[in-house]
């Protein structure tokens, strides 16, 4: 049986523009007769799949598509096809507040899913089947498909695709047919992560380690990236006088400089500055730095920039 689809049709009266706002149309089966509607995959000549590279993303985009294609709100018109890209943009690419009559067509529904996902307007009025291509790919988001195997069958289609005819038309995949493998993410380099730690993107331990040993990374991958993180935080910090906290949970200030065998005094909140009054080394960071003049107050300096 062939996989849901998502698109916009044709309008009330059978016409490309012209007709009234919103959907018109009687559906006597749910979803699939209606001006914007949800069907089965069908070949129309398409040359063309993009796949999102972030698979949540694709469940995003597959549910804004369908949410948009049960609303009632949303109709069918070339000339009047701007309507619902506006209603969108104007309540923060909600699908949920399309709740006046408006239009659409194949393409700028495609189009509006993509900014429905990333919350703002990655993807313009202006999309066309002809240079859909163009701007999905400018997005960074996606990968093209043009083998045969994903334009001629639905079973390796994937939710969230944008299976494209730039001559023609554009539908969009709401299910993952029966061959479909998920791509693995590949790995990023230790040095990468490395940078994004320092940069305060990968959050604090025991959750950091614990989310990228959830993304596959082994604990001895684990391992060198603390590692470079170390080498990268030592080095910024050694020869510093004042920095910022970049843990976004907070620091906690010590009154010894190690983990084991200290007492947390208090939390510094996120871009607190701090003063450096001495270096020590001890359990439990590359570097620890003695914040207050005349008390022992010991912060990591792996969580300082």
């Amino acid at each position: 049986m062939a996989i849901k689809c998502g698109w916009a049709a044709i309008d009330e009266r059978g016409l490309a523009s012209g007709g009234a706002a919103g959907d018109q149309k009687q559906r006597s089966v749910p979803d699939y007769y209606g001006e914007a509607r949800v069907g089965n995959w069908y070949y129309f000549g398409q040359t063309e799949v993009f796949r999102w590279r972030d698979r949540n993303k694709a469940k995003k985009y597959a549910a804004a598509i369908k949410s948009l294609c049960n609303n009632k709100m949303v109709g069918y018109d070339q000339g009047g096809r701007a309507s619902l890209f506006n209603q969108l943009k104007a309540n923060g690419w909600d699908p949920a507040k399309v709740t006046a009559p408006c239009e659409t067509d194949c393409s700028a529904l495609a189009g509006v899913g993509v900014n429905c996902v990333t919350k703002q307007q990655s993807v313009p009025a202006y999309v066309w089947t002809g240079n859909l291509r163009q701007l999905l790919m400018n997005t960074g988001l996606f990968t093209r498909y043009v083998e045969s195997k994903f334009l001629t069958q639905d079973a390796y289609l994937m939710e969230g695709d944008i299976i494209n005819n730039p001559s023609a038309h554009v539908i969009v995949a709401l299910e993952t047919g029966s061959k479909a493998v998920t791509p693995k993410t590949p790995k990023k380099a230790a040095a990468t992560i490395a940078k994004e730690v320092v940069a305060g993107k990968c959050g604090v331990e025991p959750s950091r380690s614990a989310k990228l040993k959830a993304a596959g990374y082994t604990p001895a991958e684990i391992s060198t990236i603390q590692k470079e993180v170390n080498k990268l935080l030592g080095k910024a910090t050694q020869h510093l006088t004042t920095a910022r906290v970049i843990a976004t949970s907070g620091l906690n200030v010590r009154n010894k400089p190690t983990i084991n065998g200290s007492k947390v005094l208090r939390t510094l909140p996120y871009t607190t500055k701090v003063t450096c009054y001495g270096t020590a080394k001890g359990q439990g960071a590359s570097l620890w730095w003695r914040i207050a003049k005349d008390k022992n107050e010991y912060v990591s300096a792996d969580w300082l920039k």
